[in-house]
């Protein structure tokens, strides 16, 4: 005669596991599951949504710090640029095929699909990033009659449909991402475009210096591409080279030649405060999205991160 019992299975006593665990507080699941190795850990989140949220951060911080001081080998040649995703993600590496020009630089979409390239040659490269193909070259960056006067694509930027490229021809040209097509040229520099940034309905974009005239700011409306506003205040002749903005709301940030980084305000053009610390060209910075932070990198070797609110 039956008796009516069955021995639980191995799945029997995780589901009964599960369904304790999802009775407890979130701060007593977060601390059991940071005790979990990652393989566990990945089951674990596919149990329930609550778990799912909890867990994701806590594996996207593991991958993160598994990185950390890590140095990505694989270029033949000077690195000139990088990109992240919007979302912060880690990718894949994947080598895009198909240059024989330098790149200088990098842009991701919003959306993290696409990858946009500047190269010397004066093309734009549109790149699928999930399979690595290149879906279309933008051409339009023509080679002036000026002294040392080049192609070169030195920044490209997205923000939305929109992609903004900067040039050594010393012109900066807005175009449609999806068709491709030039919407409009913006010219005014009398220097090197260094590099470009976008925010909504304005262009940021820095320039070269000469013995004459050092490197400034300039601020472009979009719709009328007229610029609006030229900002001056990195000196010392040729140590005066803008090598890159960025803008984020209503704050501009630019890094020079001349070892400083500097805050503008959109609205006014006032520079707001300047920041003092590289001992060497400040060649590249970022601003997050709150304008709370700033992240500068320069010839001397360091990164720095700032908090100047």
């Amino acid at each position: 005669m039956g008796t009516g019992y069955s021995k639980p299975t191995g799945n029997d006593d995780i589901n009964e596991g599960v369904n304790y665990i999802q009775h407890l507080p979130l701060d007593i699941v977060r601390y059991m599951a940071s005790y979990l190795p990652n393989r566990n850990l990945a089951a674990f989140a596919q149990t329930s949504h609550r778990h799912h949220e909890i867990i994701r951060p806590l594996m996207k911080e593991r991958l993160l710090r598994s990185f950390r001081n890590t140095t990505l080998k694989g270029h033949t040649h000077l690195v000139y640029s990088v990109a992240i995703t919007p979302d912060g993600n880690i990718i894949r590496t994947r080598a895009l095929k198909g240059h024989t020009y330098s790149v200088y630089s990098v842009a991701i979409t919003p959306d993290g699909k696409t990858i946009v390239l500047g190269n010397d040659d004066g093309t734009i490269g549109i790149w699928d990033l999930a399979t690595g193909n290149c879906i279309r070259t933008l051409t339009g960056h023509t080679k002036v009659y000026q002294p040392l006067a080049s192609t070169d694509v030195r920044s490209v930027a997205t923000f939305g449909n929109i992609l903004v490229s900067g040039s050594w021809d010393r012109t900066i040209k807005i175009w449609n991402l999806h068709t491709g097509v030039c919407i409009n040229t913006l010219k005014g520099h009398t220097e090197f475009v260094e590099s470009v940034a976008i925010f909504g309905n304005f262009i940021v974009s820095g320039c070269d210096s000469s013995f004459i005239v050092s490197g400034n700011v300039k601020i472009w409306d979009i719709e009328s591409g007229l610029c609006i506003r030229t900002l001056h205040g990195h000196t010392g002749g040729l140590s005066g080279r803008v090598y890159s903005v960025a803008i984020s709301g209503n704050t501009i940030v630019s890094g020079s030649r001349d070892r400083t980084i500097k805050i503008w305000d959109l609205e006014s053009g006032l520079c707001i405060r300047t920041l003092h610390g590289h001992t060497g060209g400040v060649y590249s910075v970022a601003i997050s999205s709150d304008g709370n932070t700033i992240v500068s990198a320069g010839s001397d070797g360091i990164v720095q991160i700032w908090r100047p609110a």
